[in-house]
């Protein structure tokens, strides 16, 4: 899966020595001919009063790559319209300024496209992946000092229908307004980090299917009958309609 290389980043800030601290996962999609990024609401207010927000795309198992390839012109962020004070999507984009699809390019990134044809297509893989850049596993590959490319992470499973209110809310913060879930394999985990990551099917041809974005990780408990409580890990994420409806509320 080479090709998420090309529009899956890590974000950071600058921290009050002047270096870079990373917090989590971005998509830069493209819709409608603009340039985004996208990621989790949650993230962005960690870090929002810090200094400048930057991206890291094509990354490197290095700490200093000899070409980083580093966004920092984004624009103010932007939430879902139907986020208030009591619940939200756990979506914020930015437009990505001063940067053409071409100059992406030279940095080695190629935004996901993203429309609503896409949103209501039909895949037929009941698996689904969840992909993005947990803290843990960037500071276990940075120290090589390579300059070969360093994949995000993949976890895999299916989509379980459960309601939203059998998840529990244990560690969250944020009071979901909507959410699907992914019963995870051998309930494997990503990690902190890999929040604002992508949901996708993939067809036997490598064509990709976004389904969303990568809101974090959490368990479900519910009883399943005659007193038997099953517990199980899985993966929470926005569906790609609610991020369309929020980059379509910047216009």
């Amino acid at each position: 899966m080479i090709y998420v290389y090309t529009f899956i980043v890590l974000l950071g800030c600058l921290n009050q020595n002047g270096q870079g601290d990373t917090f989590g996962t971005g998509i830069i999609m493209k819709y409608e001919g603009n340039i985004y990024l996208v990621s989790c609401k949650h993230v962005y207010e960690l870090v929002h009063s810090k200094n400048t927000i930057f991206l890291v795309g094509n990354l490197k198992q290095t700490k200093s790559p000899k070409d980083p390839s580093l966004i920092n012109s984004l624009s103010k962020p932007y939430f879902h319209p139907s986020d208030n004070d009591s619940t939200s999507y756990d979506i914020v984009v930015f437009e990505i300024l001063n940067h053409s699809e071409e100059r992406l390019s030279k940095l080695g990134l190629k935004p996901l496209i993203i429309s609503p044809e896409i949103a209501t297509g039909k895949f037929e893989s009941s698996i689904l992946t969840a992909v993005g850049y947990p803290s843990s596993y960037i500071r276990s590959f940075l120290d090589n000092n390579s300059e070969e490319k360093l994949p995000p992470k993949f976890v895999y499973g299916f989509k379980n229908n459960l309601p939203l209110e059998a998840f529990s809310t244990k560690g969250w913060n944020t009071k979901l307004t909507e959410a699907s879930f992914i019963r995870t394999f051998n309930d494997n985990t990503l990690g902190e980090g890999a929040s604002g990551g992508l949901i996708f099917a993939e067809d036997l041809k490598q064509n990709i299917f976004p389904l969303g974005l990568l809101l974090g990780e959490g368990s479900f408990e519910y009883n399943v009958g005659n007193g038997v409580q099953e517990k199980f890990h899985t993966v929470v994420y926005a569906s790609i309609n609610r991020i369309i409806e929020t980059i379509e509320s910047i216009k």
